[in-house]
């Protein structure tokens, strides 16, 4: 990813998605259930994708990754076991670790990043749960398992320490991001 355009696509229903040229970016990182709806929205995509499956889509949606893999350029996971499972797809797989709590997948991503001198990072899709409930995610996205965990009630997740660290890795010059998460920086604290 040195010195190419790279693009975080993630899940919330941001307002630059309809506009958005994805065709400009060289890597398109998604996340978990984002892989179908992705696909079945853009066709003839040359961009890299990489997928960021963690261990609870990796262990119940390996079907759905299967289907979807050949447009995959490799993965990106936080757990051994989801790697010992995507193993079988023969790509490229990083192991990125937050050992203090579960980190959100873009915390994951630019952990990565913070090591490799991209050219230019675009995020969307992230609004840290700073949206109504039916802006969280796009429709779709939330798999059945997290449903039934209510993970907005009980979640694993610390949002307000990866909104923190995004907030500080955004200040360099070549990251920008949506308009929502650009509003969110302005206003939360």
């Amino acid at each position: 990813m040195e010195n190419k355009n790279i693009l975080f696509y993630g899940p919330a229903d941001t307002i630059d998605k309809s506009n958005l040229d994805i065709h400009k970016y060289d890597f398109i990182i998604i996340t978990n259930n984002m892989i179908s709806i992705f696909f079945d929205k853009f066709k003839d995509i040359k961009s890299k994708i990489i997928l960021l499956s963690n261990d609870l889509y990796t262990r119940k949606y390996l079907d759905t990754i299967k289907l979807y893999d050949k447009y995959i350029y490799s993965y990106i996971t936080r757990s051994v076991e989801a790697r010992d499972q995507l193993k079988i797809f023969n790509k490229p797989i990083i192991v990125s670790r937050n050992n203090y709590y579960i980190a959100l997948g873009l915390t994951l991503v630019l952990n990565i990043l913070s090591n490799i001198n991209f050219k230019e990072l675009y995020i969307t899709g992230v609004t840290f749960y700073n949206t109504s409930f039916n802006n969280f995610y796009e429709k779709n996205y939330m798999v059945k398992e997290a449903v039934k965990s209510n993970i907005f009630k009980n979640t694993p997740h610390k949002p307000h320490i990866d909104y923190a660290y995004t907030k500080n890795f955004c200040k360099r010059k070549n990251v920008y991001v949506c308009p929502e998460l650009s509003k969110l920086f302005k206003t939360v604290k």
